[in-house]
């Protein structure tokens, strides 16, 4: 899949956020340690992977192939490093042996071989990698009219692989744990607006016709609203959990 992340940049703070607790549970349940453990965030982004798991490593090195993504990178603490470069490239090499190695809604833009290949390179025996998400639930009651709205702006025309099921199956990686966390916060339309504007499929269409869309987006929350301009959305952090075997 070849979709380019470089114009998107400047608007890729508007994705759901990660829940704090999300890392919290996650870090218990791998065992990360501030004063011992090494994590490699592949396909970074704007680095809010890297940084939600910062505290609870002594160092990450956060990947990302788009020059543009990285420049956008949030603020980072200083155990946190960026690096350029591309999963799916024959010569990539990274100076790390990590724990923990974690891919946030990106593991369907790599290539198969090329990711196993550099997972035996960069990770420890021992080590997991961590398949993550973070969006609106479903089951947030306004969601499937917000999808609705937002369809005739551009669609993926393929089912992508998120959970990293085709990436995985075959290979010397198992399916482990899944986590899940929700959390209820509250969304307005503006929000909501800034959250299709992160995906580089519906971004342009979408700024051809923003005032509308934010107007229709306003009428849809309105019903909803339990504060001035703001709706409940639920928010999920998951991750899926997969090891050597």
């Amino acid at each position: 899949m070849d979709i380019s992340f470089e114009n998107v940049a400047e608007h890729y703070s508007g994705r759901v956020p990660y829940l704090p607790e999300f890392f919290a549970r996650a870090a218990k349940h791998f065992g990360l340690s501030p004063n011992a453990s090494t994590l490699l965030d592949l396909g970074c982004g704007t680095g809010a992977m890297a940084i939600g798991f910062a505290p609870y490593c002594q160092s990450v090195l956060a990947v990302d192939k788009s020059e543009s993504m990285l420049a956008h990178r949030r603020e980072a603490p200083a155990n946190v490093r960026f690096q350029q470069a591309d999963v799916n490239a024959e010569d990539t090499t990274l100076p790390v042996r990590a724990d923990l190695v974690t891919i946030g809604m990106a593991v369907h833009f790599f290539d198969k071989a090329k990711l196993m290949a550099l997972l035996d390179a960069v990770s420890t025996p021992s080590a997991a990698v961590f398949v993550c998400g973070t969006t609106i639930s479903a089951e947030t009651p306004w969601f499937a009219q917000y999808v609705k709205l937002r369809a005739p702006y551009g669609a993926l025309k393929e089912p992508l692989d998120v959970y990293g099921h085709a990436r995985f199956a075959g290979t010397r990686w198992s399916r482990q744990q899944f986590l899940r966390v929700t959390a209820q916060k509250q969304f307005s339309a503006r929000d909501l607006l800034a959250h299709a504007l992160s995906y580089p499929n519906l971004m342009e269409a979408i700024l051809k016709d923003k005032d509308n869309l934010e107007s229709r987006l306003e009428k849809l929350l309105a019903p909803h609203y339990v504060s001035p301009n703001h709706a409940v959305a639920e928010f999920v952090s998951w991750g899926l959990e997969y090891r050597r075997h």
